[in-house]
C-alpha cells in the first residue's frame, strides 16, 4: 500500500501505533513483536484475486505463535480446487499447510463456510464483518473531522465499478425520490476517480476527490438515501440506518451481498439491477425512503454479540499445542522476490550467485555460490573464496589463510535480486576484477537476448515432440544453438560432423534407419548451401529431416556482410515447409515463434513425411556463455495433431477428456445451414457433453444449447469473463466468425490453462485464440457423430450453459427509436420473414447486424464475404446466390453505399428475380471508417442509386425519415413482386 493511501494517512492523523510496511519476506521480524497474529476479513482468501498471497495465510509467523482468522471471506470463489490461474500449481498445497496452523478460524459468508468444510475440511463459525463490532458513535465522531460539507439535501452514490447502466439507474432513483444533488464516492485511486468523473459528468453530481475515512463517514451520516454497489457500502448504509438500494456487484461477488442482506433480514428487497429501466425503478416499491430496520437490528445485535464473544475467547485462550506447525511459501513468491528491493545482507543470504572475472570468455568461473549465515561460502574454491564478511558498505571474500582476496567497496544498503551485479578488486592482482552477480540477475541478463530465448523455445519444442538425434556441423553464427544443445545432453543425442555436406547425409542415414525425425544444424552462409543435396534426397525419400540454420539479421543481407546469403526458403521447392523465425522481441513474439516452430515440426510427419526448414537469425554472439540455470526451457503451449489415420485409441483419449470437462465452449464459425442429420448430431453432442455453442449470424445454427453473446462479451471486462465464463476447453468448427467478434479477444486474454481444439478436415495450424493445443483433422460431421455416440449415457449438466445464458440476459441489444443506421438495421432483421436468404454486406452492416440483434436465433440462411472482409464483392456474391437459389423465398441484401457503388455492375446484365430485396444504407460515405477522421478513408460522396437501379428494372423505394422508412419497410419485406431496391438516406 502506498504511504499516501487513505488508510495510511488516516492512521497517521489518528496517531495510531503501527509498523512500517515491509515486503512479505521481511515479515518474519514481527515475530519479535507479537505472540498472536490476527487476519481478516474482506476477501483475503479469494484465489480469484491475484494479490492474495502467502502472508495473508500468516505463513511468516513462527511455529509457536497463535494465529486467528476473523471473518475471512473467499468472495465469489467456488472452484473445487482451491486455486486459480493467478497462482502456480503449489498454491493449494502450500495454503492448506498454512491453514492447518490456525488456532481459530471464523468466516463472514455462509458460502465460504460450506466451501471450507467440503473442500478443505475446516469447520468455521459465521461472524459479522468487523465494521459491526465498533460502536457507531465512534464512526460519527470521525465524521465530525471531515474536510467536506454539503448544505443541501443529497443522495449518496458509493460506486466502486461505475458504468452507464448504473448511472442510468442512479438517476432514476434520484428522480423518483426527488434528489437534485448526487454525491459520488468511488474506489480510492486516481484513475478510478477520473473514470467516475467521466461517467458522472453532469452538474447534479459531485464526485469527491479527497477520499479519506472521515469524509466517507460524513457522507453517510448526512445522506438522505444511498445507492451502492459495494459490500461495505451496504454495511455503512445499515450502520447509519439510511434507506438504500444496492447493485449486487457480480464482479466482486454477488453472494457476499446475499449473505449480508440475510443478516439484515431484508432478503432481496433492496436490490436493483444495472439492466433496470427508469420504469422498473419507478415500479419498484422498495426504492423508497421508508425502510424497517427493526428485525435486522435485533438480529444484528445477537450476531454481533456472538461474534464479539468468539473473538474475545480466541484472543484469551492459550496457544493450541497441536497447531505448532511450520509455515509454507509458494515457489512463485520466491521468484517474485527477485524484483523486490531488499537489504544487501538479505539478498546475499537468500540467493545463489555467479562469480567470474570481468571480460571472461566461455563458462563462468563459479555458478552456484552461496552465502551462509555462519560466514562461510559454498560453491567456491576455498583457496581464494572460503568465507565472507559484510562491513557497512563493504563486502570481503577471505581465502583459506584468512587473507582478503576480493573486496567490493561503496555498496548500497539495498538491492533487487534480479538486478544484483557488483564489481570488486582481486587483491593479489589488482588488474583483475571479479564480478559477483545473483543467479536471478544472470538469468535475466541471459534471457534479455531475444536470440537466446527463441533458441530455448526451439529446444523446448524439439524436446516436447520427442526429437532426440541432433547432427551438427558447428561454426560461429550457430554458437548459441550449440551451447543450448550441449546444455541439454540429458535428452539430446548429439553427433558432431565437421563437413556440412557429409553431416546432411549422416542425418539422412539416421532418419532412414530410426524412422524418426532427425535434426541437422549448421551455421550461416554456404554451410547452408551444402545441405541442399541431402535435403533434396530426403524430400524424394520422404524422410523427416529437421533442418536448422543460423542466419544474420535481415538488415545485414545484401550489403556485402561476411558469410551472409539468402537462407530463408533456400530449399524450395524440395521442402515440406520453411519458416523464418522473427527477430524482434515484442508482446506476441514468443507465441509466434512457438507457433512457427510447432507448425513446421508437425508438418514433417503430416500427410506423409519429409524435410522441413527452420531458419533463426542471430545478432549477438556473447563471448561468455549463459549460466547453466539460464538454460531452463520455457513452458509453451504444446500442439498435437490427430487424424483419421491415427488409431481410435487416440481419439478415445479425446472423448474421455471431454467427458470429464465441466466447461466446454464450442465456437461455431461461418458455415452452411446444417442438414437435418447434421443438426441432429450437433444437438446430440451438445446434450451429452457440458457444451455451450457460441454462434453469430454466420454460423447458421440455432438450438437450446446455442448462445449469441456478441453484446455481452463486448461489455464484459476480461476479469468478468475469466471469473464467470472462462472455458476449460474451446472447440472451434467452421470458418471465421464475424470480424472483430469479442470472443476472439476474450479468449486471447484468457489464462494459459485454456485449451483450444481446432476441428477441421484441412488439419491446418490456425491458432486464432492463441491457445491451440490440438488439431483434430477430421470432418466436423464425423466428429459430432463419433463423439456423441461415445457419450450415450452422459447428459450435459447445463451449469456452464446456464452461466452463459444468465450473462447474455443482462446485456440485450438496445432498442432504437430514432431514425439512424442502428434503427434501420434492427427493424430489417425483425421484419424479415423466417426462412429468408440474407446476405450481409461487408462494412458497418456486419457489425450492426450483430450489435443491434433483437432476434437472436431467427431462422435465416445468412451469407457474408468474411474470408478477407473486402467491400468489393458483396453485391456480386449476393447475385450469384440468388441465381443459384430456385426457391420463391425472399432474398435480402443489406449493404452500405460505398460497398454498393464499388460493386454496382453486379446488377447489370443479370436476370432480376421478383424476390430480390436490396437495402442500401446511404451515409454519403464510409460509416465504418468515419471515426478515423481521414477524408480518404471516409470516402465522402453525394451519389444516389435511384437512376441506375430504375434503369435496370428495379422498383425503387427511398426514405429520408423514420415515417418514410417504416412505410417503405412494409413493402420491402412483403411478398409483393419486385425486384425492390430500398435506398435509406441517413
Amino acid at each position: 500500500m502506498p504511504n499516501d493511501a487513505p488508510g495510511m494517512t488516516f492512521a497517521r492523523r489518528q496517531n495510531y501505533a503501527y509498523t512500517e510496511q515491509e515486503h512479505f519476506l521481511e515479515n518474519e521480524k514481527y515475530n519479535e513483536l507479537a505472540d498472536t497474529f490476527v487476519v481478516g476479513s474482506d476477501q483475503l482468501w479469494n484465489p480469484y484475486i491475484g494479490r492474495i498471497n502467502d502472508d495473508l495465510f500468516l505463513n511468516f509467523t513462527a511455529d509457536d505463535k497463535k494465529r486467528i482468522a476473523y471473518g475471512t471471506s473467499i468472495g465469489n470463489f467456488s472452484r473445487p480446487k482451491f486455486s486459480s490461474e493467478h497462482f502456480g500449481e503449489d498454491f493449494e498445497q502450500v495454503e492448506r499447510q498454512n491453514l492447518s496452523r490456525f488456532d481459530w478460524v471464523s468466516m463472514r459468508e455462509s458460502d465460504g463456510i460450506s466451501y471450507f468444510k467440503e473442500n478443505l475440511d475446516i469447520d468455521a463459525p459465521q461472524v459479522v464483518d468487523p465494521v459491526f463490532l465498533i460502536d457507531p458513535k465512534e464512526y460519527w465522531k470521525l465524521a465530525d473531522e471531515a474536510t467536506i460539507n454539503f448544505e443541501e439535501e443529497y443522495m449518496l452514490a458509493f460506486i466502486l465499478d461505475p458504468d452507464e447502466d448504473k448511472k442510468r439507474n442512479i438517476e432514476a432513483v434520484a428522480d423518483k425520490l426527488g434528489f437534485n444533488k448526487i454525491v459520488v464516492f468511488t474506489d480510492a485511486n486516481g484513475p478510478r476517480i477520473n473514470y467516475a468523473r467521466s461517467i458522472f459528468n453532469s452538474e447534479r453530481y459531485e464526485v469527491i476527490d479527497d477520499i479519506r475515512p472521515e469524509n466517507f463517514l460524513y457522507a453517510y451520516k448526512n445522506a438522505e438515501y444511498v445507492v451502492t454497489d459495494s459490500f461495505h457500502g451496504s454495511c455503512f448504509s445499515y450502520i447509519a440506518q439510511k434507506p438504500f438500494s444496492v447493485f449486487y456487484n457480480t464482479i466482486r461477488g454477488a453472494n457476499r451481498f446475499a449473505s449480508l442482506m440475510t443478516l439484515f433480514k431484508l432478503g432481496d428487497t433492496r436490490r436493483i439491477y444495472p439492466e433496470n429501466t427508469a420504469e422498473d425503478i419507478n415500479a419498484n416499491i422498495n426504492v423508497s425512503k421508508v425502510i424497517d430496520f427493526t428485525d435486522g437490528n435485533a438480529n444484528l445485535k445477537i450476531e454481533r454479540e456472538k461474534s464479539y464473544n468468539w473473538l474475545e475467547k480466541a484472543l484469551s485462550v492459550d496457544k493450541a499445542t497441536d497447531k505448532i506447525l511450520p509455515g509454507a511459501t509458494m515457489k512463485r513468491n520466491f521468484d517474485n522476490l527477485k524484483s523486490v528491493k531488499l537489504s544487501l545482507r538479505n539478498v546475499l543470504l537468500t540467493n545463489k550467485f555467479v562469480f567470474y572475472r570481468q571480460g571472461q570468455h566461455g563458462e563462468t568461473l563459479r555458478q552456484d555460490v552461496g552465502f551462509n549465515a555462519d560466514g562461510t561460502l559454498s560453491g567456491t574454491n576455498p583457496i581464494n573464496e572460503k568465507s565472507w564478511k559484510l562491513e557497512e558498505n563493504r563486502l570481503i571474500f577471505y581465502g583459506e589463510s584468512n587473507q582478503e582476496t576480493t573486496v567490493w567497496d561503496n555498496l548500497n544498503e539495498g538491492y533487487r535480486a534480479d538486478d544484483f551485479r557488483i564489481v570488486g578488486e582481486f587483491i593479489p592482482n589488482k588488474a583483475v576484477h571479479h564480478v559477483l552477480e545473483s543467479v536471478p540477475a544472470a538469468i535475466k541478463r541471459d534471457n534479455s537476448n531475444p536470440d537466446f530465448y527463441k533458441t530455448k523455445i526451439l529446444l523446448s519444442r524439439l524436446k516436447a515432440y520427442g526429437i532426440k538425434h541432433v547432427v551438427m556441423a558447428p561454426g560461429g553464427r550457430d554458437v548459441v544453438l550449440v551451447r543450448a544443445f550441449e546444455n541439454h545432453r540429458d535428452f539430446f543425442d548429439i553427433h558432431y560432423v565437421i563437413d556440412e555436406r557429409s553431416a546432411g547425409y549422416y542425418a539422412l542415414g539416421l532418419a532412414n534407419k530410426t524412422k524418426e525425425p532427425v535434426v541437422i544444424m549448421v551455421t550461416s552462409g554456404t554451410a547452408v548451401s551444402n545441405l541442399a543435396p541431402a535435403v533434396t534426397e530426403a524430400y524424394y525419400m520422404d524422410l523427416p529431416l529437421i533442418v536448422i540454420t543460423a542466419d544474420r539479421y535481415p538488415e545485414f543481407h545484401e550489403i556485402g556482410e561476411d558469410q551472409t546469403i539468402e537462407q530463408a526458403n533456400i530449399f524450395e521447392p524440395m521442402i515440406k515447409k520453411s519458416v523464418n523465425l522473427p527477430v524482434t522481441k515484442e508482446g506476441r513474439t514468443d507465441w509466434y515463434t512457438n507457433r512457427l516452430i510447432s507448425e513446421a515440426i508437425l508438418e514433417a510427419r503430416h500427410n506423409g513425411t519429409g524435410p522441413i526448414h527452420i531458419n533463426l537469425s542471430f545478432d549477438i554472439l556473447p563471448n561468455m556463455a549463459p549460466i547453466h540455470a539460464s538454460y531452463e526451457l520455457p513452458r509453451m503451449k504444446h500442439v498435437l495433431r490427430v487424424t483419421k489415420q491415427d488409431s481410435l485409441a487416440r481419439w478415445e483419449d479425446y472423448v474421455q477428456t471431454l467427458l470429464k470437462t465441466r466447461k466446454i465452449l464450442l465456437v461455431y464459425g461461418q458455415d452452411y445451414k446444417p442438414t437435418n442429420t447434421q443438426k441432429s448430431n450437433i444437438e446430440k453432442f451438445a446434450s451429452r457433453y457440458n457444451v455451450v455453442i457460441l454462434a453469430d449470424w454466420l454460423s447458421n445454427i440455432q438450438g437450446d444449447k446455442v448462445v449469441y453473446p456478441f453484446n455481452t462479451l463486448q461489455r464484459m471486462t476480461q476479469r468478468q469473463f475469466n471469473e464467470k465464463l472462462l472455458p476449460d476447453i474451446v472447440l472451434s468448427v467452421g470458418g471465421k466468425n464475424v470480424m472483430n467478434h469479442p470472443i476472439n479477444f476474450k479468449l486471447r486474454g484468457a489464462p494459459m490453462s485454456v485449451r483450444h481444439w481446432r476441428i477441421a478436415a484441412d488439419g491446418k495450424f490456425k491458432d486464432l485464440f492463441f491457445h491451440l493445443t490440438s488439431i483434430l483433422e477430421t470432418n466436423p460431421d464425423w466428429f459430432f457423430e463419433y463423439f456423441s455416440n461415445k457419450a450415450e449415457n452422459h447428459i450435459n449438466d447445463e451449469q456452464y450453459l446456464n452461466s452463459w445464458k444468465e450473462e447474455v440476459k443482462k446485456y440485450p441489444a438496445t432498442i432504437h427509436e430514432n431514425y439512424n443506421n442502428h434503427y434501420a438495421t434492427q427493424q430489417l432483421m425483425e421484419k424479415m420473414p423466417e426462412g429468408s436468404l440474407f446476405h450481409i454486406g461487408v462494412g458497418s452492416a456486419f457489425m450492426l447486424t450483430h450489435s443491434e440483434n433483437t432476434v437472436p436465433g431467427k431462422d435465416l440462411e445468412v451469407f457474408l464475404n468474411m474470408g478477407t472482409n473486402g467491400i468489393d464483392g458483396s453485391a456480386s456474391a449476393y447475385m450469384g446466390q440468388v441465381a443459384a437459389d430456385t426457391s420463391e423465398r425472399l432474398k435480402f441484401l443489406l449493404i452500405g453505399d460505398v460497398s454498393f457503388f464499388y460493386d454496382m455492375n453486379s446488377l447489370w446484365n443479370k436476370k432480376l428475380k421478383k424476390n430480390i430485396r436490396i437495402m442500401m444504407v446511404n451515409n454519403s460515405g464510409s460509416q465504418l471508417l468515419r471515426h478515423y477522421e481521414a477524408k480518404g478513408s471516409a470516402a465522402p460522396h453525394n451519389t444516389v442509386a435511384e437512376g441506375w437501379v430504375k434503369s435496370l428494372g428495379f422498383d425503387y423505394i427511398a426514405s429520408h425519415d423514420k415515417e418514410g422508412f417504416d412505410e417503405g419497410l412494409k413493402r420491402f419485406t412483403s411478398n409483393d413482386e419486385g425486384p425492390i431496391f430500398f435506398e435509406v438516406f441517413l
